[in-house]
């Protein structure tokens, strides 16, 4: 098992801010246990920010979750 973090971050006052700090309620990082189904849900994730124009707002990104892991 890959272990990778799907992880959606949000712009704010010109940094990249990952949601698990910024808004937590629905919006914290989420576990999958390969690449292939994290880049499938990324995919979804940044289309429908694209979709609601919040493209260059937010953005998700997978994660190592050991690299995960050492940031929070």
């Amino acid at each position: 098992m890959e272990n990778v973090v799907l992880v959606i971050y949000f712009m704010v006052n010109g940094t990249w801010v990952s949601g698990d700090l910024v808004l937590t309620d629905g919006w914290s990082s989420r576990e999958y246990p390969t690449q292939e189904i994290c880049e499938t849900r990324r995919d979804v994730a940044n289309k429908n920010f694209v979709d609601y124009g919040l493209e260059g707002e937010s953005k998700a990104v997978c994660e190592p979750k050991n690299n995960w892991e050492l940031l929070k």
